[in-house]
C-alpha cells in the first residue's frame, strides 16, 4: 500500500478496529498503534518540512523522536501531545526490546499526568484501547488538512 493510501479514513478505520481487537494484549495494541502514528508524524514532516523528504528517508538521522521535536518546534504538535507522544514511543520501544512487556496501570497514570483524559478503571477494563485511539485521533487532528490534502491530490 503506498503512503497516499495508508492516509485513507477507511485506512484509519480499520487501524482503530485493529487496536481495539489487539487490546486483549496490550504490548500488541501498542506497537500497531504506534507504526500508525509514526507514519502520520512521517507524512507531517515530509510535508511540512523543508527538507523533510531527506529527513524521513534518512531515519538514522532523524529518526522518530527528532520528527516529534521537530513539529512541536514549529507549532505543528502542542506540548502535551508532544509529550503524550514521546512517552508512547519510549514505552513502544520498551516493548520491542523486553520480552513478555506488559504495559501496567502505572503507564496509564503517567499519560493521565500528561494530560490524557482516561476512564477510569484499569488496563484490563479497556483503558488501553481508549488511550492508544485517542492519541491516533489526536494525532490524525493535528495533521488533518495535511493529510486530506495530500489525498485530494493523489
Amino acid at each position: 500500500m503506498k503512503r497516499d493510501e495508508e492516509l485513507h479514513p477507511e485506512v484509519l478505520r480499520r487501524v482503530m478496529e485493529v487496536v481495539d481487537r489487539l487490546s486483549r494484549d496490550s504490548s500488541f495494541a501498542l506497537v500497531c498503534a504506534h507504526a500508525y502514528i509514526e507514519l502520520l508524524i512521517s507524512v507531517l514532516v515530509e510535508q511540512r518540512c523543508k527538507n523533510g523528504k531527506r529527513m524521513v528517508k534518512d531515519s538514522r538521522a532523524y529518526p522518530h523522536s527528532t520528527q516529534l521535536v521537530i513539529l512541536n518546534e514549529l507549532g505543528l504538535l502542542s506540548d502535551p501531545l508532544f509529550r503524550q507522544l514521546d512517552y508512547l514511543r519510549k514505552l513502544r520501544n520498551k516493548c520491542a526490546h523486553t520480552p513478555l512487556f506488559r504495559l501496567t496501570d502505572a503507564d496509564m497514570e503517567k499519560f493521565r499526568e500528561l494530560g490524557v483524559s482516561l476512564p477510569k478503571g484499569t488496563i484490563e477494563d479497556g483503558r488501553i484501547t481508549f488511550l492508544l485511539q485517542e492519541l491516533i485521533r489526536k494525532t490524525w487532528e493535528a495533521g488533518e488538512n495535511v493529510f486530506v490534502l495530500r489525498l485530494l491530490l493523489a
